[in-house]
């Protein structure tokens, strides 16, 4: 395998070990960083639906139609494998990427218009909702096809299970080429999201055993494109590709062309975590925060169109499968807080999720308003090019019938001291403290979860009984996976130096600073 030039950690499939090869990512290269400032079995699933079906029989909802897509279209049958015209396929995830902030979610055609051009040619899930609330866990669940509580990917130490098995894996399998460019250490290889690849490119990577920088250590989103395309134009076809990049991801620190919203702000407040997490902010302070983080999103709309319009020119577009979404969303301050990892709200669950199969021709540009989960993202791609998804999965194919009961969409989140558990129903979202056994149910009919404390006892009785029946059928999905360990998993101390000095400087692992002055755990 030829190496790629210059670039973050590339490990062909051949070269993997722990004793790896460091190639350092030369910042210096790129002269679009002058205007930035520097930033730091089905078994389970069986089981689920006769639990799910004996608590909700009379509580159930049916999804909500689509508003413009067809329930159920055939378009032509995919290429059989082994095809030379089998498609490509790119899944692409924005980290942090809050559904709300991007033009295809907000009715607004001028924000975000490179993403608004592709959803157009695409179709729009305005209902996804992602596992977690913090990369590692959520990311795990994308390419499993499993909730955090069955994969078991959860904590700050956990690592995914070698007996876990990747859309990768399948698609390896499969003949097709497989790649990860990621930009954020917890979907590395150390922490096990090699598996399957042939190509990993750690776009994360300091250039030194020194203290990591958070200029070294984030790529930016024309980094990220520069090696996406690279990478598309050497890989042999068909080819799988999952990307991660980390814009918007905190600290906010967009180029200054793409900060006009935010420059009318005339006090103090910056992107930067001792800012973002004061608790001292003016509402102009909050609002000037916000946008930046709305110039990061912008920043990061613009990434991802140079790797669209790359694949129009190679003409590859119309030969690939382009999934976009997120791994959670992000607070501003609607409960409380800003960040992310330590609550199951609509703000951090609710993602985007817009995928082109050039085959569906019927359902490009259409809107689907049902509820989905990041962990159908798997299933379809693979139904996308003629296979099945091998393995204990959770999810269900977006391109198939839909369900006649659904059941709802699953979060949960094990971070620290923060341990919960959610289920979304219709406009209903009931979080459950798994410590306490506390249970708040909230109303997201205006987008956002508003606690509803009297007159709910019957809906949260129901979304309950629901829930348990999810946490038995994880449960029993974690144990096949796991047996009777809890997984593999590592004391904090035990993460080695230079794997967790990034995890520090990201702000994953406490080095010390109150919470106050930390950036918050993603």
């Amino acid at each position: 395998m030829k190496r790629l030039n210059s670039g973050a950690r590339h490990f062909p499939r051949q070269a993997r070990s722990f004793e790896r090869q460091r190639l350092f990512y030369d910042h210096d290269d790129h002269d679009d960083h002058d205007d930035r400032p520097e930033r730091a079995s089905r078994t389970g699933l069986w089981l689920m639906a006769c639990l799910t079906c004996m608590a909700f029989a009379c509580d159930a909802q049916t999804p909500s139609s689509p508003s413009s897509a067809p329930a159920s279209s055939s378009p032509p049958p995919p290429p059989a494998v082994g095809s030379d015209s089998r498609p490509n396929i790119l899944l692409y995830i924005v980290d942090t990427l809050r559904a709300d902030a991007l033009g295809p979610y907000r009715g607004d055609p001028k924000q975000t218009p490179e993403i608004g051009k592709f959803a157009r040619d695409a179709i729009v899930f305005e209902n996804a909702f992602a596992q977690s609330s913090w990369t590692r866990a959520s990311v795990a669940s994308i390419l499993t096809s499993q909730y955090p509580r069955a994969h078991g990917a959860e904590d700050r130490g956990d690592r995914l299970a070698g007996a876990a098995q990747l859309i990768s894996e399948t698609l390896t399998e499969h003949g097709y080429y497989t790649g990860l460019i990621t930009t954020n250490p917890n979907v590395g290889a150390f922490f096990g999201f090699d598996q399957g690849f042939d190509d990993l490119i750690e776009m994360f990577a300091a250039k030194t055993d020194d203290v990591v920088t958070p200029k070294e250590l984030i790529a930016s989103a024309d980094d990220v494109a520069k090696r996406v395309n690279h990478w598309i134009d050497n890989a042999p076809k068909p080819f799988f590709l999952v990307v991660l990049s980390i814009d918007p991801h905190s600290p906010y620190s967009p180029p200054t062309r793409f900060t006009d919203a935010a420059s009318d702000y005339r006090g103090q407040a910056t992107g930067s975590g001792p800012w973002i997490n004061r608790k001292d902010l003016t509402a102009d302070d909050k609002a000037h925060i916000r946008a930046l983080y709305q110039a990061e999103v912008n920043y990061a709309d613009y990434g991802f169109g140079l790797v669209i319009n790359h694949l129009r020119t190679q003409g590859l577009y119309e030969k690939t499968i382009t999934a976009l979404t997120s791994d959670h969303g992000e607070e501003f301050w609607e409960h409380g807080r800003r960040g992310h990892g330590r609550g199951l709200f609509h703000e951090v669950l609710h993602v985007p999720l817009v995928i082109r199969a050039p085959a569906r021709t019927s359902e490009l540009g259409t809107r689907d308003s049902t509820l989905v989960e990041t962990i159908d993202i798997l299933p379809t791609l693979l139904e996308s090019v003629g296979l099945t998804a091998t393995g204990d999965i959770s999810g269900r194919s977006l391109f198939g019938p839909k369900p006649t009961l659904n059941p709802g969409a699953f979060a949960s989140l094990k971070l620290g001291d923060h341990h919960l558990a959610s289920v979304r129903s219709g406009k209903w979202n009931l979080v459950w403290d798994l410590e306490s056994g506390n249970k708040q149910l909230f109303d997201g009919s205006e987008g956002a979860d508003v606690q509803v404390r009297t007159g709910a006892e019957a809906r949260t009785a129901a979304l309950s009984r629901n829930l348990e029946a999810h946490l038995a059928s994880t449960a029993l999905q974690r144990k096949a996976l796991h047996g009777n360990s809890t997984g593999p998993s590592l004391r904090l101390d035990e993460i080695p130096d230079a794997e967790r000095q990034l995890l520090i400087e990201l702000g994953y692992i406490d080095d010390g600073p109150s919470p106050e002055t930390r950036p918050p755990s993603k």
